[in-house]
């Protein structure tokens, strides 16, 4: 009876916790801002819950002078079962309850997430080992967060465990498998594009995608598996060795050396004894055509070109004696970890079970760099022909990865209508999400939907700055989802896209190019009749004014709701860190003490503005970032593993750094003078 009743009135998270509070309070009535308090949930959520559950006839309504309070309809037929669901009598309901764990943060486009999510959806194999199937996933590109469930990253750890235990080559087969498969992928890439695609037909292009796809998904388990074995080997290290120092030299990498750091090393030598002669000029056209590649983890960015590695060469002829004794140095290095490590096993008495652990630590390391440089190097030698495509059905070639792969060979077989397609990119442009929810995955388009998608599926728990909010006064009323842009100064208003927030102390008839983008409209300071609440009532975008600090609490990149019917702007997704704050804890990398200026470098097109000197503040570093750490005094990253490319490259450069400051990038700002207090673990702000 009880699920028949659910799946008529398919009864919503919000709408659960709406009837639970009704429940608990008796015969009391409620006006909306009382449930949105009590429930803790997000005023549009709770206007929609309201209205469908009014409509269902499970509450009612009466307006009481300027306020409309909601109360239980106690005529309500199946009103019991109803309590028993909302109230937790039930177990209906428990069974979808779900824990997400957020991974990493990445700018993925919406055909490789198509790829990766249906790849983990049917993938039976990761070379000869039998991989179980994931069903839930989730990724937004408002924030870039990368989302699994706990349960299913664990089960895949178990199996990836027992496989450990029981084949001492695993380790050793599992890497051998990725780079077999991942060179083959690119070879059969590299010789697809050579083709002369404008002369072919629909029908072979659209062949030759669906191949190409086909391939890249047998490769994209390499993609996700990895963060299970991270988890299993920590944990079973735990279990056998209890010593801090001790985990740390077993799971220090020991492959830290890669062929393109090796290459531009040598390359510098090169032009630091010859300059930049025709050869040396020649070696640099194919260095660029080498490693173009690097930054494109996402369609739209774009490689690297002959300048960038121009300039990376001068910084490391000029920066390094003798670049030639450098790379004998990191693989003198290189050998003496090894053999420390051996050294490590040896004095502890390992059994073979600890040192097949280490060994797949080991070889989980130098797979986690080559996964991710194999999905840059097909995103980049595919893109000729995903671009092909693109003037074929009507898409601009930036865009074309705003589409799904399905959704790509769908048009180009089916010539659908091209109005079609762009009112899609256009929404996913603003702002997208992918859910694989019971095997199952749907795109959804829109920030408010997305906040709406992360509320219903319990995607914010354990998120401590949902709860942080900032007041002021309505100056136009309405409601609004974005992201967060802080504009202090004219310079900085290119900053705010469409559909951002603005927020700034206070507007003036100079920030119309920004105001005329906002979603809406906050600021520090001013009254009813300030610019800010005079243009957002002309072009009626919700603005709170007078908040007196949203400048400071709020950072560039939150994702907030403002409630401009009630003065509040709530954030949805952030980290929560004080006002005052004047140093970060993290955890050492590598030791050291510097000072410096602090750079924000959140993806490839923030490299340039880091000069000789600077320290780096990033989300987390990536393959790329190599040739930018040789300019830098040290670095802080926001996530942490011990298995990290931030771990590789701070040990392998000697550079003072630390990792898992959670909120660095948002707490201290880009250009401020900071100090890396890296042997302790600490980052201070010198302009307090």
């Amino acid at each position: 009876m009880l699920y028949n009743v659910v799946v008529k009135l398919h009864l919503s998270k919000t709408s659960g916790k709406i009837l639970k509070l009704f429940f608990y309070n008796g015969n009391k009535s409620l006006y909306v801002n009382e449930i949105v308090r009590e429930t803790n949930s997000f005023p549009n959520s709770v206007q929609r819950s309201l209205k469908t559950l009014e409509e269902q006839d499970l509450i009612v309504s009466e307006r009481k002078g300027n306020k409309k309070f909601y109360s239980l309809n106690k005529e309500y037929a199946n009103l019991s079962e109803i309590k028993a669901l909302a109230t937790g009598n039930s177990k209906k309901g428990e069974q979808d309850k779900q824990t997400w764990v957020k991974l990493v943060n990445r700018d993925v486009s919406v055909a490789t997430n198509s790829a990766i999510m249906k790849a983990q959806r049917e993938a039976k194999y990761m070379g000869e080992f039998r991989i179980k199937t994931w069903d839930f996933h989730w990724y937004n590109s408002v924030t870039g967060g990368v989302y699994y469930t706990l349960e299913e990253i664990k089960e895949t750890g178990k199996l990836l465990a027992k496989e450990v235990k029981k084949d001492t080559k695993f380790s050793v087969s599992l890497v051998e498998n990725c780079m077999s498969d991942g060179e083959k992928l690119i070879e059969k890439t590299k010789n697809v594009v050579k083709k002369n695609l404008p002369n072919l037909s629909d029908t072979k292009l659209r062949k030759m995608l669906e191949d190409l796809v086909e391939d890249f998904m047998q490769f994209l388990p390499y993609l996700v598996i990895p963060h299970s074995i991270e988890r299993i080997i920590e944990s079973e290290l735990d279990e056998v060795v209890f010593d801090l120092e001790t985990k740390e030299r077993l799971m220090e990498p020991t492959d830290v050396l890669s062929e393109e750091q090796i290459d531009e090393l040598h390359l510098a030598a090169l032009v630091k004894k010859d300059g930049w002669s025709k050869e040396n000029e020649r070696k640099l056209v194919q260095l660029t055509e080498k490693y173009c590649w690097l930054p494109i983890f996402n369609l739209h960015t774009k490689p690297f070109d002959l300048d960038h590695f121009r300039k990376l060469i001068d910084d490391l002829k000029s920066r390094i004696p003798n670049p030639s004794k450098e790379v004998e140095k990191l693989q003198k290095q290189e050998g003496e970890r090894k053999k420390s490590l051996q050294k490590t096993l040896d004095e502890i008495n390992a059994d073979q079970k600890l040192r097949n652990l280490v060994n797949t630590a080991q070889a989980y390391i130098k797979l986690r760099t080559y996964r991710i440089n194999i999905l840059r190097r097909f995103n980049f030698h595919h893109l000729p022909l995903l671009n092909e495509i693109a003037t074929r059905i009507g898409v601009a070639e930036e865009e074309i990865g705003l589409l799904t792969y399905e959704e790509i060979l769908e048009a180009l077989e089916k010539k659908g209508s091209r109005k079609v397609l762009s009112r899609l990119t256009k929404k996913r442009k603003e702002g997208y999400a992918m859910l694989t929810w019971n095997g199952k995955t749907k795109v959804i388009a829109g920030i408010e939907r997305i906040i709406h998608t992360m509320e219903q599926c319990n995607i914010l728990a354990g998120t401590p700055s949902a709860k942080r909010e900032v007041r002021g006064n309505p100056a136009c009323k309405g409601l609004a989802t974005g992201s967060v842009k802080i504009v202090k100064k004219l310079s900085e208003l290119h900053k705010v896209q469409k559909g951002d927030i603005l927020v700034a102390k206070m507007t003036t008839p100079d920030y119309m190019i920004a105001i005329n983008k906002a979603a809406a409209i906050v600021t520090d300071e001013g009254g009813i009749t300030c610019h800010a609440a005079i243009v957002s009532r002309e072009f009626n975008i919700p603005c709170v004014v007078g908040t007196r600090n949203a400048t400071q609490i709020l950072a560039d990149g939150d994702v907030v709701e403002v409630d401009a019917n009630e003065g509040v702007i709530r954030v949805i997704e952030s980290t929560d860190f004080p006002e005052d704050l004047k140093e970060l804890h993290g955890k050492t990398i590598y030791k050291g003490k510097v000072k410096g200026t602090a750079r924000i470098i959140l993806d490839a097109s923030d490299f340039d503005k880091l000069v000789e000197g600077d320290i780096i503040i990033a989300p987390q570093t990536t393959p790329e970032y190599l040739s930018l750490l040789y300019r830098a005094k040290g670095f802080v990253v926001d996530e942490e593993s011990i298995t990290s490319h931030a771990v590789l490259y701070g040990k392998a450069l000697k550079l003072p750094s630390i990792m898992g400051t959670s909120f660095a990038r948002n707490a201290i700002e880009d250009g401020e003078e900071i100090e890396l207090d890296a042997t302790n673990g600490v980052v201070r702000k010198l302009s307090h």
